[in-house]
């Protein structure tokens, strides 16, 4: 039998700031490879806490431990009071759904895209002329850094709730004749990095190794980590390149009030798989204007590249995103949940006098 004190602790102080934690660290790191058991253990927690709200506030009374006071009445130990038992088990699910909800986010933003990127394959000696539909399930790509080049003025943006996703094609001084050498295939990206030219979105993807300066120089090497997402054409509703008239207005961004799918997907999309899918459709929208700017024809089935010269660093510079925004999510939630605790367990009307006398 736990005594009072030990009681109050356990399960008013330490059991919500558990279950915070451990939400956060299953829904981050256990979902990706056991989706049911964190989808079970979270609805089952959820479940335990309305019943324990609903049903058995007053089943944690015990008469046995009612404790005699010298000024006369009983004075109701720790969790004896139905009121403070309500209480906490609403504290408890407060602590359940807003873990979930934040492991959740952070495996969303974070983990999934270093998840996709790991289990994708890796290509190498690629070039910007070569084909990607035989590259659908592309992580890490390799560019040949002889063949691989980039004009930093030749980009666009697109602006969607204040946030710039800014794109630029990647060119080839040895791209074949015709009117082969105007198709783009693969875009570089990143967000809100761009103004004047792309030269920042390269330092900020690269931890400033690639630089407007050495961006072109062949012993310089050049990698893409992809990011994953839908079939472009299938969202905007083409269904082969095409060229796109020029634009005759020479902005350095595109705006739109009706972006290219429904905006309660894209934002429904955003919040639910904030890299991904949402993001890329801002993408696509910033490729099609830059090919309606300079006059290019797009691929049909275009790579989305974060332009960078070392993909290994990129991705345990993501891992250490992942860990660290955990470790900050517990470090932000956990002394407020420990804090409700201890404000539920002793100074939510810890003592209650007997009605009968």
């Amino acid at each position: 039998m736990l005594r009072p004190v030990h009681e109050a602790l356990l399960l008013g102080v330490f059991l919500p700031s558990l279950l915070y934690s451990a939400m956060i660290c299953f829904w981050t790191y256990v979902y990706e490879s056991r989706p049911f058991l964190v989808y079970a253990l979270t609805t089952f927690f959820l479940v335990f806490c309305i019943f324990l709200r609903s049903f058995k506030a007053e089943g944690f009374i015990r008469k046995e431990m009612l404790l005699e006071q010298p000024e006369g009445g009983p004075s109701l130990a720790p969790f004896q009071s139905v009121m403070r038992n309500r209480v906490w088990s609403f504290w408890c699910l407060i602590s359940v759904f807003i873990g979930a909800w934040g492991g959740r986010v952070n495996f969303q933003t974070n983990r999934l895209p270093y998840v996709q990127t790991k289990e994708g394959g890796t290509y190498y000696n690629i070039a910007p002329f070569d084909k990607t539909e035989d590259k659908t399930d592309a992580g890490i790509i390799h560019f040949n850094s002889m063949l691989t080049t980039m004009d930093v003025n030749v980009f666009r943006a697109y602006r969607h709730k204040g946030v710039n996703y800014c794109v630029a094609p990647l060119t080839s001084p040895k791209q074949p004749g015709g009117s082969e050498h105007l198709l783009a295939r693969y875009f570089a990206v990143g967000t809100d990095c761009c103004s004047v030219d792309f030269a920042p979105c390269l330092q900020t993807n690269s931890d400033n190794s690639l630089t407007a300066a050495n961006v072109n120089e062949p012993t310089v090497a050049k990698a893409g980590i992809v990011l994953q997402k839908p079939d472009f054409f299938t969202m905007a509703g083409d269904s082969t390149a095409s060229t796109v008239p020029t634009a005759t207005t020479p902005l350095s961004y595109a705006y739109s009030k009706q972006p290219e799918i429904s905006s309660f997907t894209a934002e429904l999309s955003l919040l639910l798989d904030g890299q991904s899918a949402a993001q890329t459709v801002f993408f696509q929208s910033a490729a099609k204007s830059c090919a309606s700017f300079f006059g290019l024809q797009i691929a049909e089935k275009p790579i989305f590249v974060f332009y960078t010269s070392d993909a290994q660093k990129f991705q345990k510079t993501r891992d250490g995103m992942v860990f660290g925004m955990c470790v900050l999510g517990i470090g932000i939630g956990l002394p407020v949940i420990f804090l409700g605790g201890v404000v539920i367990t002793n100074v939510l009307s810890r003592r209650a006098r007997s009605t009968s006398g």
